[in-house]
């Protein structure tokens, strides 16, 4: 059974609660949960798949997933232990100035890898969708099903992309 060490999930808990960029993102706004359960519960997306063709890749992508928004959203570095890749795939989700909806188009420059990763994430920003407004919505929806059927062109049937299309079915 995969699992993430404790030191990454201390690392990113204390990140996005002692160093976040801005005071108010400790918590989410529309759950008031702590900001560091959206990566980890990215990382369980992950880790949680039963698809063999991400076996190779899963570990990392899920570590990677644990660290997204680190380098976004609180003044920390990644963890020097992280491997080449791990960093690299974290770097290409940390979203410049503008946010996901002006880089949408750029996911598609990336590897598959990251596209699957950024599914999880997208999936997992769609349980705070009743916080947007309607058109942010169906922008949301519409970004995350393609993501879903791109992953799936890529890798296969995913429990991700199934929760994904069933959370999109409930957004009109």
């Amino acid at each position: 059974m995969l699992k993430i060490d404790k030191r990454d999930l201390y690392y990113v808990m204390i990140a996005h609660m002692e160093y976040p960029r801005k005071p108010e993102n400790r918590f989410r706004k529309c759950t008031g949960l702590p900001y560091y359960v959206h990566p980890l519960e990215c990382a369980a997306m992950m880790l949680a798949e039963t698809n063999r063709t991400i076996a190779e890749f899963q570990y990392d992508a899920a570590l990677a997933l644990v660290y997204h928004d680190v380098l976004e959203d609180t003044f920390r570095l990644l963890s020097q232990w992280l491997s080449e890749r791990v960093v690299e795939w974290v770097n290409y989700l940390t979203l410049p100035e503008g946010g996901f909806s002006k880089t949408f188009n750029d996911i598609w420059g990336k590897p598959q890898e990251v596209r699957l990763l950024r599914l999880c994430d997208s999936t997992n920003n769609l349980r705070d969708m009743d916080c947007f407004s309607p058109e942010k919505q169906y922008e949301k929806k519409e970004q995350v099903l393609l993501l879903a059927e791109d992953a799936e062109q890529n890798f296969g049937a995913l429990m991700v992309a199934e929760y994904a299309r069933g959370l999109c079915s409930q957004i009109v």
